[in-house]
């Protein structure tokens, strides 16, 4: 059994969404970008409207990670016209999987991309 619990997020989990969000890209891209542009991104790309947008999307859908209560990262999946790249609309997009960078090599990742595999299935896409 994982020490992991997948939860849904809806419209009023955004403020956490944003948080989690703009941590997760900050640690992972920090180093890759400048200041300026990090910031410019967060702003643009994870501001509230936008991911209320996102999470309003009827076939886009976000899940949350937890270990023992704590927010740990997070997931986003997309189908139908919500893909960000659609090539074919039976195809199913796994978006985002960000995780705290204290939680890299330790199953996370894994967890999170079986999870969207599963989700992904329940959709029978022609591939993922």
């Amino acid at each position: 059994m994982s020490k992991y619990t997948l939860s849904k997020i809806s419209s009023d989990d955004v403020n956490q969404l944003q948080q989690i969000s703009r941590t997760t890209f900050r640690e992972t891209f920090a180093e890759h970008n400048t200041e300026e542009d990090l910031n410019n991104y967060l702003e643009k790309e994870l501001s509230i409207k936008k991911l209320t947008d996102e999470l309003n999307n009827p076939y886009s859908t976000f899940y949350f990670a937890s270990e023992n209560e704590k927010l740990v990262g997070y997931l986003k999946l997309n189908w139908s016209t919500a893909q960000t790249e659609l090539i074919e609309e039976k195809a199913f997009e796994i978006e985002r999987i960000y995780i705290l960078k204290e939680y890299f090599g330790k199953g996370l990742g894994q967890f999170l991309l079986d999870n969207a595999i599963t989700k992904g299935k329940a959709h029978e896409p022609t591939y993922i």
